[in-house]
């Protein structure tokens, strides 16, 4: 199902339903596109150029095809404030994930990513053009690998909170939850990446790994962040867990000199797909466990 791209104008769209959405995770957007589909994807795009501008959140269609909402759904959604017509069709959404202060892609990566501004954000709301729907399914995917962490965070500290009424030892509780936190993690980077190690490309799914880059035990804020998290083969992730391996800000792999010349490590190897929010953690990486 195609990408529809949903467009924000605070005087269309008020800021007060726009934060309400954004709490309550569902809510209601007029839109002149009656072939919507339950379960497709849309983007939201701000145009406010003064205030913020490029795609602040994510999410699913609620229901098929756009609707006239009823009385009950006009109130408590406050639709009146984007229309006094009673006739008006909206189509109802599921929000995955809002910001309201800076943009989850900036407009200058849109237009890397579309060729120009105008490939991805024409004047109202709908179907991106089929010449970029797949550009548009990748950078979806990326979206929803990087924010979509709520519900996972949430099942992992209700286990936690569960397993401590049992009395049981500090190491088990950690073993369980971090087995459930590496396979959600392992399950985002074999699709934001393809399925491939982002170091040599191997794609047999039995011998990636999940690589946290400040390891799990140490950072527990950003267990789930997946800007804390490389998909590696089981060799180089070895390696860069022991810490005879790390990469620059650029991706470029460092070699320990404790296995200079061995284990067939060619110099200029690069990571793919790195994400400009990683170069943080792979400081870290090469200041505190990278053995020089």
């Amino acid at each position: 199902m195609d990408i529809i791209r949903l467009n924000w104008k605070e005087e269309e769209y008020p800021k007060e339903l726009l934060e309400r959405f954004q709490k309550e995770k569902h809510g209601y957007w007029k839109i002149n596109c009656n072939q919507i589909k339950r379960g497709q994807n849309f983007l939201l795009y701000s145009t406010q150029k003064n205030y913020i501008q490029g795609i602040i959140g994510f999410g699913k269609f609620a229901r098929d095809k756009i609707h006239i909402p009823d009385k009950e759904e006009i109130k408590k959604y406050r639709l009146d404030l984007v229309t006094e017509d009673l006739k008006t069709k909206f189509a109802e959404l599921n929000l995955i994930y809002l910001n309201l202060n800076s943009p989850l892609v900036s407009v200058e990566e849109i237009i890397q990513r579309f060729e120009k501004l105008n490939n991805f954000a024409q004047q109202g709301s709908k179907a991106i053009n089929k010449k970029y729907q797949v550009e548009a399914c990748r950078l979806y995917q990326e979206l929803d690998a990087r924010y979509n962490t709520e519900d996972i965070t949430k099942k992992i500290s209700e286990l936690e909170k569960k397993l401590e009424l049992l009395h049981l030892d500090t190491e088990t509780i950690r073993k369980t939850t971090q087995r459930i936190g590496q396979k959600w993690l392992r399950e985002k980077l074999i699709s934001l990446h393809n399925g491939k190690c982002q170091i040599s490309g191997e794609s047999n799914s039995e011998l990636l790994v999940c690589s946290h880059i400040v390891p799990w035990r140490l950072g527990p804020e950003n267990r789930l962040n997946l800007n804390n998290v490389l998909l590696l083969a089981f060799n180089y992730d070895f390696l860069f867990d022991k810490g005879y391996i790390s990469f620059n800000d650029d991706g470029t792999i460092i070699t320990s000199s404790k296995i200079k010349d061995k284990f067939g490590i060619q110099s200029g190897l690069k990571l793919n797909g790195l994400q400009e929010e990683s170069k943080n953690f792979l400081k870290y990486h090469r200041e505190k466990i990278f053995k020089k």
